[in-house]
């Protein structure tokens, strides 16, 4: 036994108290029993003693225990509920084992009482309820009992084709993931509205989901059980928080939605899925020959958009269809739908429906990407005002909210979209209003494919990731500079040139997405190029949380006060992972992007000298200030240190670097014949730096150059060293913070 210890004297009666308590109803009224919760309690020990008490022989227990525990415990538990548990010798002695059992093969015996057998074939379905199959559609005899125990009209909710209802299912009768964790699971259930040609849209819209779901697009709902029943046909989906309408009516944002980048992702995940609906291409991997459709949805509308805290779904596949490709009529007579997001062409002179392509889709999207928009914007009651603005007279006695009026989109419309492009510092934003600009365009032809759609928003994406990494890396470097330290600062400000060179040359710093079109590279497919994006939006997330984290980490040392050992910790931590993230971003440019943003970075960093196969992952760099210019102190522009070659001396950690170093003054022929490669030395030792410097990287202000123009105090003579009374060839070991003291004001770029 398990958390139930049976009587000694009677086992069946324990049993059978173990399934009345085990029944349930449901949503039709009907008792079935949650078989897999009390099969724990039919052990075999349990099973043995039961049958004893049935006054089997010890032989004839032997031989059933088994097999009642193998085979047929429904049935077993169903005779021990009935009280007629000796039933069971008879049942397997004619080979009946499963539920149910039909009439004809019910065993027959002179002992039953009367009606006994009437009594079995009506209850044994209470023993055998329906189970869901993942996956699976499923022909339900019209007298087996589903487990749905709720179940909640949603009319608002209702499609063209289908009734929606809110239900939930026991979690031991369906095997979607995670059933265990709750006593029910909750679904939304489709039922297919009876009506000619209810029976083929139902398989056509299953088959087509069917298909969807080998994609295994995240954004594409996914269709989890269907069945037939009494002549009815159901759907049925995972439940989402919501529909997009009632997040548009919402007056506080939902889940993650605050931060820009969860809508971008979310807008971004809604357009792939649109694509594959659009293009579908399945891989045969036995024939090596891809099976292709191209296909509509033709019900784009904010009913049909599921929400989750971080993520919009397509759903409602209801007017949906496919075609092979090879066909030569791709377009379709529209039919009717609901909703202001219908495009021009769906009507010819206001009175017929018009033939219509998949170009239908691009208008809708847009349509409802503008009102996202707008609502993320300004919120739900603009959006309101929005919609008000739209109200016109389509026909006679018929206001609509469309987008468009007659042969133009409506003023209003295109006031809003100039409205977002109008918002001050927001790239993302401008790159989106300019693709719906370009979705709502009269003539379908004109309008972007859905591969271009996708590529559009993984542009505004990546520009908002992109953004906000670099706003948390600026956040980090404004939060270093109240601790005083330099070092991280440098790299903050290092890697920050670096991130905005490779922003540059991907276009995040444009409207135009072309250069991401680049990611695909030769050889390869859109799955292919989106791959890559997709990885480099996810290193972009990785470094914005990595900084957010360190800032986070900042603050609680200054709470516990400074630590040197444990901020130079943070900084060597931080130091390797940037650069190496920020490099994996380089890596992940074709040749040709790639060299322009090494080009990109030289010109930031105002280093002509320096060639072309210079490794970045080497310390570089430069100092600006808005006080002090070069003329006034003889700081060099640009120190390139190169080649380093740690290793251990004297009980020091010694590195030796060559260096090159340029002024704003010189230009590279200046700088090759005034300078040599200079050898400096850094000496680390518990974290306190010493820097030799030559002396030849100063002017020196007793120089016959020097004389003819106004003093200009060196770096050396800045902290109190006398340039005369050091040796032309000498080095001079500077403690670094003092000399970094003296660079108080500048910003290091």
């Amino acid at each position: 036994m398990t958390s139930h210890q049976a009587p000694s004297h009677s086992t069946l009666q324990f049993l059978r108290q173990e399934i009345k308590r085990a029944r349930r109803k449901n949503d039709r009224d009907q008792d079935f029993v949650d078989i897999p919760s009390v099969q724990p309690l039919f052990t075999e020990a349990a099973i043995h003693q039961a049958l004893g008490e049935c006054g089997f022989l010890p032989n004839h227990r032997a031989i059933f225990t088994p097999r009642i525990q193998r085979e047929c415990f429904p049935l077993f538990a169903l005779l021990v509920y009935l009280e007629e548990a000796w039933l069971i010798k008879v049942f397997l002695e004619k080979d009946v084992v499963a539920l149910p059992v039909e009439e004809g093969r019910f065993p027959y015996k002179a002992e039953l009482r009367d009606g006994f057998k009437n009594v079995f074939l009506d209850e044994q379905w209470a023993f055998k309820p329906h189970f869901f199959h993942l996956g699976r559609f499923s022909r339900i005899h019209r007298h087996a009992i589903i487990p749905i125990i709720e179940k909640e009209r949603l009319n608002e909710k209702d499609g063209s084709f289908g009734a929606i209802s809110r239900i939930a299912i026991a979690s031991s009768f369906h095997d979607t993931p995670h059933s265990q964790e709750t006593i029910v699971a909750r679904f939304i259930r489709k039922k297919i509205k009876p009506r000619e040609g209810a029976e083929f849209n139902f398989e056509k819209e299953r088959d087509y989901l069917g298909l969807l779901g080998e994609v295994q697009n995240p954004n594409i709902v996914k269709l989890l059980y269907s069945y037939t029943y009494r002549d009815q046909n159901y759907l049925i989906f995972p439940q989402a928080s919501m529909d997009l309408g009632e997040f548009l009516r919402n007056t506080e944002q939902f889940g993650r939605f605050a931060k820009a980048s969860t809508l971008y992702t979310a807008l971004q995940g809604l357009t792939s899925a649109l694509d594959d609906v659009h293009n579908l291409n399945l891989p045969d991997k036995f024939n090596g020959s891809d099976f292709c459709r191209i296909g509509y949805h033709h019900d784009i509308r904010p009913a049909n958009v599921l929400v989750t805290p971080d993520s919009f779904l397509l759903a409602d596949f209801g007017l949906s269809n496919m075609k092979d490709p090879a066909e030569q009529k791709s377009e379709t007579e529209w039919k009717f739908g609901k909703g202001d997001y219908f495009a021009p062409e769906c009507y010819k002179g206001h009175l017929a429906h018009g033939d219509v392509g998949r170009a239908i889709d691009i208008w809708a999207l847009g349509c409802m990407l503008l009102e996202i928009c707008t609502y993320m914007e300004d919120g739900a009651s603009e959006l309101k005002t929005f919609r008000r603005s739209r109200l016109s007279t389509f026909r006679p006695r018929w206001k609509t909210g469309f987008f468009f009026q007659d042969d133009h989109v409506k003023a209003a419309v295109l006031d809003r979209i100039q409205h977002l492009l109008a918002q001050p510092d927001n790239p993302a934003l401008w790159n989106l209003a300019e693709s719906i600009r370009a979705m709502l365009t009269i003539a379908p032809t004109e309008r972007p494919s859905s591969s271009r759609v996708h590529l559009y928003l993984m542009h505004a994406c990546t520009v908002a990731l992109f953004f906000e990494c670099r706003w948390s890396m600026s956040d980090f470097v404004t939060e270093v500079e109240r601790h005083d330290i330099i070092q991280p600062s440098m790299l903050g400000n290092l890697e920050l040139l670096r991130l905005k060179s490779w922003g540059e040359v991907l276009g995040l710093y444009t409207m135009d997405p072309e250069p991401l079109h680049l990611m695909e590279r030769p050889g390869s497919n859109n799955r292919a190029r989106t791959t890559a994006i997709l990885n480099v939006q996810a290193t972009l997330v990785r470094l914005k949380e990595r900084f957010h984290d360190s800032i986070t980490r900042l603050r609680n040392l200054d709470r516990a006060g400074d630590d040197k050992q444990s901020l130079a910790t943070l900084e060597n931590e931080l130091s390797t992972y940037t650069m190496e993230q920020i490099s994996s971003l380089f890596d992940s440019l074709p040749r040709s992007l790639k060299k322009k943003a090494d080009h990109r970075f030289r010109e930031c960093m105002g280093s002509d000298v320096v060639s072309s196969s210079h490794s970045y992952s080497s310390l570089s760099l430069a100092i600006r200030s808005p006080e002090v210019s070069h003329t006034q102190l003889d700081i060099p522009e640009v120190l390139e240190f190169e080649d380093t070659a740690p290793r251990i001396r004297e009980g020091k950690r010694h590195i030796e670097t060559q260096s090159m170093v340029t002024t704003k003054s010189e230009t590279p022929e200046e700088h090759a014949s005034n300078h040599s490669s200079l050898r400096s030395n850094w000496y680390v030792w518990d974290h306190d730096i010493n820097v030799a410097i030559p002396a030849t990287l100063f002017p020196r202000s007793d120089e016959e150059n020097d004389r003819e123009r106004p003093h200009r105090p060196s770096v050396l003579e800045a902290i109190g060293f006398n340039n005369a009374e050091c040796p032309r060839n000498s080095s001079i070991e500077i403690p670094a913070d003092e000399l970094f003291s003296i660079t108080k004001g500048f910003t290091i770029l």
